[in-house]
């Protein structure tokens, strides 16, 4: 006469809950019961010393008490009587992992773990910026940002002057005057006093007055602003 199984409900459980054990014999036990000894493989999870299977009875019940973790663990229950058999009992963190994220983490380029299992893709960056180029990985670095020359050349009403926004261009009525701007950034001009003017070029009015003209510098270019 020996242990021929041993059983866990739930078998799997949240840290600090407890399982219901069932210890089973291959036969009857005779008068006087059989005690059966348990065991636990880890302190997660308790057990008591041993159980007593009642004498014509063939199985006891007995209780496995799990403390908080933060992470899982399998946890095997012995029990022991001229033989012995073992279940698992596997312990869960009682909250489930909260994924981090790209901002959280400071990052703004390729991938990185989300903490949980998972990937993040933190998204790319914007020539001539590199990913991991400034010497920090995961974070747009290094390269320097390409310029490109606009040339304005104001004509017609005297006293008049065109001007950037952003700031880089004034240029009198009869001159010419160039600066140069992070390609790729949008130059507004503007003529003094509220003035109108005919813009052509680059930045084109279609032969319409306007107070301002705005284009993208994506390469060096001129525009002409004839004041009205």
């Amino acid at each position: 006469m020996g242990v021929s199984a041993v059983s866990l409900n739930p078998s799997t459980v949240t840290g600090g809950s407890s399982s219901a054990g069932t210890v089973t014999l291959n036969m009857a036990a005779p008068s006087g019961g059989v005690g059966v000894f348990l065991s636990s493989s880890s302190t997660v999870a308790t057990v008591p010393a041993s159980v007593v299977v009642p004498a014509g009875q063939t199985s006891a019940g007995f209780t496995a008490t799990t403390s908080a973790v933060s992470a899982t663990n399998a946890v095997t229950i012995t029990a022991q009587s001229n033989g012995s058999a073992s279940a698992v009992l596997t312990v869960n963190p009682a909250s489930s992992c909260t994924p981090t994220t790209c901002a959280a983490q400071g990052k703004n380029c390729g991938s990185i773990s989300n903490g949980c299992g998972g990937t993040l893709s933190c998204g790319s960056c914007t020539a001539p910026q590199t990913c991991g180029g400034g010497g920090v990985a995961n974070v747009c670095g290094g390269g320097t940002a390409s310029t490109s020359q606009l040339t304005v050349t104001a004509t017609g009403r005297s006293g008049e002057r065109v001007t950037s926004s952003p700031a880089g261009l004034s240029v009198n009525v009869g001159t010419t005057g160039s600066a140069s701007f992070t390609t790729g950034t949008a130059v507004t001009l503007t003529v003094s006093n509220d003035r109108d003017a005919i813009w052509s070029g680059a930045c084109s009015s279609g032969g319409n007055k306007m107070k301002s003209c705005t284009l993208t510098l994506n390469a060096s270019a001129s525009v002409t602003a004839n004041v009205q």
